[in-house]
């Protein structure tokens, strides 16, 4: 089958399930495409897309030869929302299939080869050692026909019922009692210990500077740094850390700064509750005559990659600032520690005459941000004290604007698209469910 396309491959592939039929050796393989659990979906609507088509199949005698699990080998940081991911993929299949799994990294060909290997054993010895303790295999997919029919063919032809099918059909659960849909339940219902101010507390007198960005792109942990909160402990950072707009106050030099922490853009929440939250509290704001010296966007340096969600998130950040205060706005990358500095500063020079080239030509400014609490003052004092209301806020407090006819809401509507145009892609052949038999080879 054709790639997608090239604008079609930035967002997330697969939004829903899908199954491609492929003949090889006198067999019939069923290859089975799931989005993503950090896609633009929530975790809970993707795992209820997955379910119910494993239900569906499994009523309809049909097993998985086997499940592959794919992680870039180029993400030389494990943030806690990936743990996260990888503990709900492990309570769908259940310890009794191990076997079946292959934990695959990719991207090698892409990949500076020695901060590949490091990241590599410390999956193998950290976050995946207790599932290929368990039976599951580990594999390096070289982007090769050769190399994915080697994953594939090392399966085998042994046929195997998930966790969540035996505990659907079999048991006759229901799903919400499932061991996965608890787990991720138990995630929701984390308390996050640390200190927070309300907004009905901030005054107009105080520095606000606000934090927006892709999940895991470090906005927390700058905040951190900035006062000196302690990281989540790991019970309460699995996914996104911030899953609600949280306010921080700090005092420095005689002034009190408040730091408005958000949920990422592409977190386990849909956009459109997300920027719903944002707007909420920046309106809020307004009629308390509340104003920003800042707005601050973070970027990890150490993706490789810039996907269509986070292609999405920039827009959704500038058409939220405004071009009236791009002076206010600094578009800072982060996990400079973690990074090969040679491979980021590249990164970094595309990023800046590409990505976020009509930013900065508007007014706003790139900075570093490397991970100490010097480096984020820094970043912080050089916006100065000058207070500005960015676009949203006018939008509807000022104008009286429905959020979805707003600069920013607009970026979510459906069909909305902002790709270059291009020819029509090829559309890959999909087999539907009932079109697929007991005795084919089915990879999910």
């Amino acid at each position: 089958m054709p790639p997608e396309s090239a604008m079609q491959s930035l967002r997330s592939c697969s939004m829903g399930v899908r199954a491609y039929a492929y003949n090889r050796g006198g067999k019939r393989f069923i290859f089975v495409d799931t989005p993503g659990f950090d896609s633009l979906q929530s975790r809970d609507v993707i795992l209820r897309k997955v379910t119910y088509w494993l239900e569906i199949s499994y009523r309809g005698s049909i097993r998985l030869t086997g499940i592959i699990y794919i992680r870039r080998i180029t993400d030389t940081s494990i943030p806690d929302m990936e743990l996260s991911i990888f503990q709900t993929f492990t309570s769908l299949c259940g310890e009794e299939v191990a076997d079946r799994v292959r934990l695959v990294t990719t991207m090698w060909d892409e990949a500076d080869t020695e901060t590949a290997k490091n990241t590599e054993e410390i999956l193998k010895a950290g976050p995946w050692k207790s599932f290929l303790d368990a039976g599951a295999c580990y594999e390096r997919f070289e982007n090769t026909g050769e190399s994915a029919w080697k994953v594939v063919l090392g399966l085998g032809d042994n046929r195997n019922a998930l966790l969540i099918q035996r505990e659907l059909v079999d048991i006759g659960m229901e799903f919400r009692v499932t061991t996965v849909a608890r787990k991720l339940l138990q995630e929701a219902t984390l308390e996050n210990p640390r200190p927070t101010i309300q907004i009905s507390e901030i005054e107009p007198s105080d520095m606000v500077i606000m934090f927006l960005g892709s999940t895991c792109s470090g906005m927390s942990n700058f905040i951190n740094k900035l006062t000196g909160m302690p990281p989540e402990c790991v019970a309460h950072s699995h996914g996104s850390c911030t899953i609600d707009v949280k306010a921080y106050a700090c005092d420095r030099d005689g002034k009190r700064f408040i730091f408005v922490d958000t949920p990422g853009f592409n977190s386990s929440q849909s956009q459109n509750v997300v920027l719903k939250k944002i707007a909420y509290w920046l309106e809020t704001a307004h009629t308390k005559s509340i104003k920003l010296i800042g707005v601050v966007y973070t970027q990890r340096i150490t993706d490789a990659h810039v996907t269509h969600a986070e292609l999405t998130s920039l827009r959704t950040f500038a058409a939220l600032c405004g071009n009236e205060v791009a002076s206010q706005v600094r578009l800072v990358t982060t996990m400079w520690d973690q990074a090969n500095v040679a491979s980021a500063e590249k990164r970094e020079d595309v990023m800046k005459a590409e990505l976020w080239k009509a930013l900065l030509d508007a007014g706003a400014c790139y900075e570093r941000f490397h991970n100490t609490e010097g480096s984020a003052w820094d970043i912080v004092l050089r916006l100065g004290d000058s207070k500005r209301t960015i676009l949203l806020q006018r939008e509807l407090a000022v104008m009286g604007m429905d959020l979805t006819q707003t600069t920013a809401g607009r970026q979510l509507l459906p069909g909305t698209s902002h790709d270059v145009p291009s020819f029509p892609h090829n559309q890959r052949p999909v087999i539907h469910i009932c079109e697929i038999k007991p005795t084919d080879i089915l990879i999910l």
